[in-house]
């Protein structure tokens, strides 16, 4: 793995996260020059190793969210997985985790467990609700007014317009979250008269009347191309933007032009083509650098630079399924 040289170089992560919000955070770390230490289940890797399209038979999806970082697979079960995670935990800064809340705990690697081995350290747990409650704005909604707040798609339940309107060629994306922008608006859509519209000429009125504003809005923009109307749009100052493809994204200028497409050679796909970084620092730029690994690459050179095991111990610990 190449030099670290970023703003977080010397900070060393251990990553037990799988799939998505938790490799993806422990990712960033090591594209900003932090040692991400992945730990990965024995024979089988993070779940997203075997999800499909392949290439070179490494998974596309695992090898877009795991660049940066090295891989050992480590049998959190067995007594022996459990001591040497212990031994690393003693040796790092952070460690990320996204298991359902609670299973820590369980294997004895909960918080208050691994602060008395290091008191030092940064314990992160991701979850998609919180070990707790969630409050969203969508809550707020419901406490504050007792409705229920329904499905609206791709439409914001508090500002109108502001989602999906359909051109007379593509699909549009438009945001007037004010009045100030409504007027600016209807300017550019060539219909002054409805910034005073008493049905449209507040924010509360947008909202409530949405079910005539919206196919107003259809109508209207359904008479010219979308290219034009944003064109019209971005000279009012107004949010505006077309919805593109992933292709037209990923194959856009401007993501060119910001060095945000990468490519990294592989031991197994070759090349990989990945995104850039998208947190830009001055001084201590990340970079992407070093291509996901394949399952367990660097277990070896972990184990006998941190954890302190020879290679015959390494080769016991693999044979009764602790690595």
């Amino acid at each position: 793995m190449a030099k670290a040289k970023g703003p977080l170089a010397g900070v060393r992560v251990l990553d037990l996260t799988r799939v998505l919000a938790g490799p993806f955070c422990a990712m960033m770390l090591g594209d900003m020059g932090a040692e991400v230490i992945k730990v990965e289940e024995p024979g089988k890797g993070d779940d997203t190793r075997s999800w499909p399209p392949f290439v070179g038979g490494e998974s596309t999806y695992f090898m877009s969210v795991n660049r940066s970082k090295k891989s050992i697979t480590l049998n959190l079960k067995s007594p022996d997985g459990g001591e040497i995670l212990r031994k690393l935990v003693k040796k790092s800064d952070v460690l990320l985790e996204n298991f359902r809340p609670g299973t820590m705990d369980k294997l004895g690697f909960g918080y208050r467990a691994l602060a008395r081995l290091n008191p030092r350290l940064v314990y992160c747990a991701v979850s998609g609700f919180g070990e707790s409650a969630l409050l969203t704005y969508q809550a707020g909604i419901y406490f504050g007014t007792g409705a229920r707040p329904a499905r609206r798609g791709n439409a914001h339940p508090s500002i109108v317009p502001y989602e999906v309107f359909r051109a007379a060629d593509a699909f549009l994306v438009l945001g007037v979250a004010n009045n100030s922008l409504w007027t600016k608006c209807c300017a550019a859509l060539g219909r002054p008269e409805l910034a005073t519209d008493p049905r449209f000429d507040a924010e509360a009125k947008r909202v409530q009347n949405r079910d005539t504003l919206v196919p107003l809005l259809n109508e209207i923009l359904g008479t010219r191309a979308a290219a034009e109307w944003i064109k019209q749009f971005e000279g009012a100052g107004i949010p505006a933007g077309l919805i593109k493809s992933v292709a037209e994204v990923c194959e856009s200028e401007h993501l060119k032009a910001r060095g945000m497409i990468v490519s990294l050679p592989h031991p197994k796909a070759k090349k990989v083509t990945v995104m850039g970084v998208p947190v830009r620092l001055h001084a201590t730029p990340g970079a992407a650098v070093t291509p996901p690994p394949v399952i367990g690459q660097h277990t070896d050179a972990v184990l006998k630079t941190l954890a302190g095991l020879t290679k015959p111990a390494i080769e016991r610990l693999r044979a009764q399924g602790a690595i």
